[in-house]
């Protein structure tokens, strides 16, 4: 299971007016073109990326449906795109096309459509994206009908419409709040390709769904790979845990957990919480575990799933009593997705805490967790 998170590859492209920035700063949590860095890619378009988020947006910049410019624009990033995806590298391939319309607009015009056509030619996941929806759902009703009904006599029916409002909108009779968000990034995450999909869970900062199943799918694998090699082998002859492998497996999982919640923990700071939680259990202090109650430590893992409404799929729920290193990096994992989870809303609320709080409290809560199983 490798550290890193793969970078999701996302085109944005819409009219003058459309609303690109807004809503990129709403999903990512950051003006990715204030804060990031730029790249020219062609005349057309220019790559944005920060540091610490696993997503790069590569903007249609100054995009004008014009007889003139429209097919140029097109043509140009049609290119673009179709030279990317044929590279030997998955993180160079684009992987998910966003074009916004301005609902307000109530148009869908002959050239978009053609611009659209262009992009979606080359089989990459394709979502229109309907933008500054204030309007009566009757109204945007009709404008999103018109839309799919003419896609689907283009044969792009398959193109997903999610209707959107990135931001609070006032009214002078009062304020209407922000929508759509959680829907465009569960319908991205259903049309990226599988491989690409923890980077962009980590990357949007809108979906908690989405940033915990992509850390239980994380904690899953890491479990499956502890089923491997000489321990497994032997476990059911010899009640003992290497905790040299075990312990780098749980360094690994707590390490690409925490990029998914975006806290942006360093690596070293990483190995500070679990030697905390090393140094205070005295029975991890040695490289076996000889005489835990690995049956309670299970019925445990499954209380701590129930209460806490985890998805456990078959990996987890397949353990027994002798698979000890799973039972360990399930329990310490859950709890570390408990503990990331909190922190994740305390930064969202802007109550952003100092890096060695934040490691004491994440040591504290696994090591009283972990202390309380293994006292019994």
């Amino acid at each position: 299971m490798p550290d890193d998170l793969l970078t999701a590859n996302i085109v944005i492209a819409g009219g003058t007016g459309a609303g690109k920035s807004t809503l990129i700063n709403s999903v990512f949590g950051k003006d990715l073109a204030r804060t990031g860095s730029g790249r020219p890619v062609t005349g057309s378009i220019v790559e944005y990326s920060s540091e610490g988020v696993p997503v790069r947006i590569w903007d249609t910049v100054g995009l004008e449906l014009s007889p003139e410019t429209t097919k140029k624009t097109a043509e140009d990033v049609k290119q673009t795109i179709l030279k990317h995806n044929s590279s030997d590298s998955v993180m160079d391939r684009i992987h998910a096309i966003w074009y916004c319309i301005n609902s307000g607009s109530k148009r869908y015009q002959e050239r978009e459509v053609e611009f659209i056509k262009e992009l979606y030619s080359v089989r990459v996941p394709f979502m229109i994206i309907l933008t500054q929806c204030i309007d009566a759902k009757s109204v945007l009703d009709e404008f999103e009908g018109k839309i799919r009904e003419i896609n689907k006599s283009e044969c792009m029916n398959d193109i997903d419409v999610v209707r959107v409002l990135a931001q609070d909108y006032s009214t002078a009779v009062g304020v209407v709040p922000k929508f759509g968000l959680d829907a465009l990034v569960d319908v991205t995450m259903k049309r990226l390709p599988e491989f690409i999909r923890s980077g962009f869970a980590a990357a949007q900062n809108i979906s908690m769904r989405q940033k915990r199943k992509e850390a239980e799918n994380i904690l899953c694998e890491a479990v499956e790979e502890t089923g491997s090699g000489f321990w497994n082998n032997v476990k059911n002859k010899v009640p003992l845990v290497n905790m040299l492998t075990t312990e780098g497996k749980i360094r690994s999982v707590f390490w690409k957990i925490s990029k998914v919640y975006s806290s942006e923990i360093p690596r070293g700071e990483i190995m500070q919480i679990w030697e905390k939680v090393f140094c205070r259990i005295e029975l991890l202090k040695g490289l076996t575990i000889p005489f835990i109650d690995f049956g309670n430590f299970r019925k445990q893992l499954d209380n701590l799933i129930i209460s806490e409404n985890f998805d456990s799929d078959d990996r987890i729920g397949m353990l027994s009593a002798t698979d000890q290193a799973g039972i360990i990096t399930a329990y310490f994992g859950y709890t570390f997705i408990i503990s990331a989870e909190n922190i994740w809303k305390a930064q969202s609320e802007d109550k952003l805490r100092k890096a060695e709080y934040l490691i004491d409290e994440l040591a504290d809560k696994l090591s009283a967790i972990a202390g309380v199983i293994t006292k019994q």
